[in-house]
């Protein structure tokens, strides 16, 4: 198996945003942190599991915006 691992991870590029220092990162938090709020939120039988908080309310605040606009916006925030 240690075979298998190896080469799959000299075949895989890393990502992109991995190399970034933190300002670069935000709403970085820690994995134990982001598993448990997504199974409280499975268990709690939500319908959107949204972490961190800052990322809720920013989406939020960009859904009252018109489509075009939206989605203009999001597809910078994805592109940086």
């Amino acid at each position: 198996m240690a075979g298998f691992y190896s080469a799959r991870s000299r075949t895989i590029p890393p990502l992109p945003w991995s190399n970034f220092p933190p300002p670069f990162s935000p709403f970085l938090m820690e994995p134990g942190k982001a598993a448990r709020i997504i199974a409280d939120g499975l268990e709690a039988n939500r319908f959107e599991i949204v972490f961190p908080w800052q990322m809720r309310f920013l989406m939020k605040l960009l859904s009252i915006l018109p489509y075009p606009l939206f989605f203009a916006i999001t597809r910078r925030m994805v592109r940086n």
